[in-house]
């Protein structure tokens, strides 16, 4: 959410941690185990230190690169 305002993602994160839900930033997941819905358990790496998290269910976010090279040429290409 870097690109949102700060008290945005402020708000955002009040509301996900007073429904329970924990965000974790920075973090390289290391080993998954279990299944989402029942029982999982991931050993993540954050800031250097090793830890496990335990919980029902896994949301996984990550960042994207649109792809739109593609789309410029052939829009350069078919307005020629």
């Amino acid at each position: 959410m870097a690109r949102e305002d700060e008290d945005v993602c402020q708000a955002l994160g009040d509301l996900l941690a007073g429904e329970g839900i924990d965000v974790h930033l920075d973090t390289h997941v290391q080993r998954v185990s279990g299944k989402s819905g029942n029982s999982v358990s991931l050993v993540v790496t954050q800031n250097g230190a090793e830890k496990t998290l335990t919980g029902s269910h896994v949301l996984v976010a990550t960042g994207r690169i649109p792809n739109t090279a593609s789309a410029q040429s052939a829009t350069a290409t078919s307005a020629a």
